[in-house]
């Protein structure tokens, strides 16, 4: 924490295609101006920045929503030192944060000479934070550190300092574009170059950066540099005990009442209860599942659930699912000696408990007419009967279809120059074909 050149806080930025806040010629006493606009009034798109305590900018990631290539139009506009990314919904994801890591901040790192470990402040969405995101950054000496929920707005410096003068300088430029270009809309290949320019419309942006940093308190380190009145307390009501309650207070005589009321009814079920039964209610009382006679289970939870009102002792139900013992009940004595027997084979008889294939097949030998030996109960045939309906040829026959050369991937985060490079390949491809 004492360099920095190596703290980093990287954050996302919607940035719009529609202007605000615009001054306009109108006539005296007009009370409703309106605009039109070429670009959708929803649209926009998520820009990454990624800044140091020293003032320097890394390479900011613009992302555009393709499922499929990125257009070449926007890989040879895009500015250099810049990067561009792609998915489905054109928003931060896992995948595309950890490809950025990958493909863009950690190579510059290395090309800028910038001395490892190296730590970077993010907010804690889930787009940050996944398996091989933490993997890469733990091999790579990349420190990821989460700010604290509900608090970016005054722990990020991008947020504190940078985007506000950055948003300023956006819409001033879309206003001259719209200006300049008789209402054209802003087209995805036309978006980069004119944010670039917006962010070199910033003045000192160096110190704009470090003195977000400062302003958090990130660097240098100072936990008092932090305004938090800025951030929202939320006083939780003291919750009363009835130990905290006067005796003569409503809720304490209607607590009092309640477990009257359930000692008694408790009282009122013992006296009908047998004394060895009694006995082992009690010895099973803390057991989660009933282990003693079945006639007893329902009667034993309801005592059980009975006696925890009385007591007021609640304990923590697990789930029924470790109970396994009611196939076994419900076998006749019967079907018992038969499964007994066939044991030791491995030939599992219970019905609804993974009967066997053999004893689903042919259910009429299992009973009284049940073979001594095991052997002699007839075998499925192994042999499949479309294979002896169909059959498939012994030699094996080429393929006619002609065996498709597939490209290299295009990657779905790089730099400007990798993506130039990536379609420049093809182009190539292209001729050699030709």
């Amino acid at each position: 924490m004492k360099d920095p050149a190596r703290i980093f806080n990287m954050d996302e930025s919607s940035i719009r295609l529609v202007p605000t806040k615009e001054c306009v010629f109108a006539e005296t006493g007009e009370k409703y101006v309106h605009t039109s606009n070429a670009n959708s009034e929803k649209e926009c798109y998520t820009v990454l920045f990624s800044a140091s305590a020293a003032g320097v900018l890394a390479p900011p990631m613009v992302l555009f929503p393709y499922k499929q290539r990125l257009p070449a139009e926007i890989a040879h506009s895009a500015p250099d030192g810049w990067s561009i990314g792609k998915n489905v919904s054109g928003w931060m994801t896992q995948e595309t944060f950890s490809e950025y890591l990958k493909n863009v901040f950690h190579p510059w790192l290395l090309l800028s000479k910038i001395a490892l470990p190296v730590i970077v402040f993010v907010d804690g969405h889930k787009s940050h934070v996944s398996l091989q995101t933490t993997e890469f950054c733990r091999e790579n000496q990349i420190v990821l550190v989460c700010l604290f929920p509900n608090s970016t707005h005054v722990l990020q410096p991008l947020d504190v300092t940078f985007f506000r003068g950055l948003k300023v300088k956006w819409n001033k430029r879309l206003i001259d574009w719209r200006t300049h270009r008789a209402g054209d809309p802003l087209r995805r290949h036309e978006f980069a170059p004119l944010l670039k320019r917006a962010v070199d419309d910033m003045v000192d942006k160096s110190s704009t950066l470090a003195n977000g940093f400062r302003k958090c308190g990130l660097f240098p380190w100072n936990p008092d540099a932090v305004n938090y009145a800025m951030l929202l307390t939320k006083k939780s009501p003291q919750k009363t005990t009835s130990a905290d309650l006067p005796s003569d207070s409503p809720q304490s005589a209607t607590n009092s009442t309640q477990n009257m009321e359930a000692k008694a009814t408790l009282l009122g079920l013992e006296s009908y209860l047998r004394v060895a039964q009694l006995k082992r209610f009690e010895d099973s009382y803390s057991n989660v599942v009933w282990s003693g006679p079945v006639g007893d289970t329902g009667l034993f939870y309801v005592w059980q659930e009975m006696k925890r009102d009385a007591c007021g002792n609640q304990i923590e139900e697990e789930p029924e699912e470790t109970f396994y013992g009611f196939d076994e009940l419900n076998m006749n004595d019967e079907r018992r000696i038969i499964n007994s027997k066939y044991a030791s084979i491995g030939v599992e008889l219970i019905p609804g408990s993974g009967a066997s294939t053999q004893d689903r097949l042919q259910p009429e030998i299992v009973g009284h007419n049940a073979p001594k030996d095991i052997s002699q109960q007839p075998k499925a045939s192994t042999e499949d009967t479309f294979e002896q309906v169909f059959s498939k040829p012994s030699v094996s026959v080429p393929s006619t279809k002609s065996v498709k050369k597939y490209r290299t991937r295009a990657p779905a985060v790089a730099t400007s120059e990798a993506f130039r490079k990536y379609f420049h390949e093809l182009e190539q491809d292209k001729i050699n074909v030709e």
